[in-house]
């Protein structure tokens, strides 16, 4: 098992927390079901909540470009490094605490926003 920190900049992480993957909600109809064929096995909480939500990435508009470079970095990774992790089904996090919060002050976030310690497992 290796630990990792966490800069909970979404708030939204308690202690105890199981990060499992989840169902992609995709909300752009043409590739929902692709991301649901890549993703079978599910993606992170990252994924659905930053690359897949209207209101952080995807414009409101029929030009929604965001979704859809990720789509397509993703292609090539799987494509050309299949062997590398999916951001998609990944995590950000230091290897140490000050790592971390040097992280959370380059990014501007107030000293009160927690990192949390996260243990993962192989796989």
């Amino acid at each position: 098992m290796s630990i990792f920190y966490s800069v909970d900049r979404g708030q939204s992480l308690n202690t105890g927390d199981i990060l499992d993957l989840a169902t992609p909600s995709c909300p752009i109809k043409p590739l929902a079901a692709h991301t649901l064929s890549i993703f079978d096995n599910g993606v992170s909480y990252h994924a659905n909540n930053y690359f897949f939500n209207y209101q952080i990435n995807l414009v409101q508009s029929e030009e929604r470009f965001g979704a859809t470079i990720e789509m397509l970095l993703e292609e090539r990774r799987r494509n050309s490094f299949p062997e590398k992790p999916s951001r998609f089904q990944s995590l950000f996090a230091c290897e140490s605490v000050r790592e971390a919060a040097w992280f959370r002050g380059f990014s501007k976030y107030s000293i009160d926003t927690p990192i949390f310690e996260i243990h993962a497992s192989a796989g």
